[in-house]
C-alpha cells in the first residue's frame, strides 16, 4: 500500500486517483490498482493477510478454501474485515489507530469466534484451536503531519494491548528458531524519522 502525500492535504472535501496504490503480489504475478475509491467509501484501507485482488484471491488458492472454510477466506467476510468495519469509525486520533491495529479481544469480542487468530493483531501462539508462532509482529502509523517530516510511529513484537506480552523462553515454541530476536515483546511505540546519506 503507498499513500501519495501529495495528492493529500487535510480538510480535503475528496481524495484524488491514485491518492492510494495498492499492490498484491505472487511469485510469478504482480496486480496493481487505485485504492482511493474504496478507501473513501470506507474512511479506511484493510489489510488482514487475504488478497483483496480476486485474481490474486483466486491464484493464491482461495476459492477452494472459501468453498471448504467459508467466511474465513473471504477478503470483505472474514472476522478480521468485520472487526476492522465495527471499530475503523471510532479512530479519531493517533492513539486510537494505534488501539485499533494492535485490537485482540478474542476472548470477549463475538467477532473472533473464541479464536486469537481472528482479530486485527492475530496472535496463533494463543489459539485455542491451532496455535503456532505465527501472527501479526509489529504495528506502524504515521499521518501528514509526521510524513512531512519523514517520521512513523512503530512497536515490535505481538500485541501484548490486553494480551500476554510474549516471551520465547516462556512459550512453547522456544525451540523454534529465532536467532537475533528479543526474548520478551515488551516494547513501547517508538517516533522513528528517515535520515537520508549526503
Amino acid at each position: 500500500m503507498i499513500v501519495d502525500y501529495n495528492l493529500f492535504s487535510p480538510g480535503m472535501s475528496k481524495l484524488k486517483p491514485n491518492t492510494l496504490t495498492v499492490t498484491e503480489q505472487l511469485p510469478d504475478r504482480m496486480v496493481t490498482g487505485d485504492g482511493t475509491s474504496r478507501l473513501s467509501e470506507n474512511g479506511f484501507w484493510p489489510s488482514y493477510n487475504i488478497p483483496y485482488f480476486k485474481e490474486v484471491w483466486k491464484l493464491s488458492g482461495y476459492p477452494a478454501k472459501y468453498m471448504k472454510l467459508g467466511d474465513e477466506f473471504s477478503y470483505d467476510q472474514c472476522p478480521r474485515a468485520k472487526i476492522f468495519k465495527r471499530e475503523a469509525p471510532k479512530v479519531n486520533s493517533m492513539d486510537d489507530a494505534k488501539r485499533l491495529i494492535r485490537y485482540n479481544h478474542w476472548q470477549d469480542d463475538p467477532l473472533s469466534l473464541k479464536d486469537a487468530r481472528n482479530s486485527i493483531a492475530s496472535r496463533y501462539d494463543l489459539s485455542p484451536k491451532n496455535p503456532s508462532a505465527f501472527g501479526a509482529v509489529d504495528g506502524k502509523i504515521t499521518n501528514w503531519v509526521q510524513m512531512r517530516k519523514l517520521k512513523v510511529t512503530a512497536v515490535c513484537g505481538p500485541t501484548s494491548n490486553d494480551q500476554p506480552v510474549f516471551q520465547w523462553s516462556k512459550s512453547k515454541y522456544n525451540s523454534t528458531a529465532h536467532a537475533g530476536v528479543p526474548d520478551r515483546f515488551d516494547f513501547p511505540w517508538v517516533n522513528m524519522t528517515m535520515k537520508f546519506k549526503n
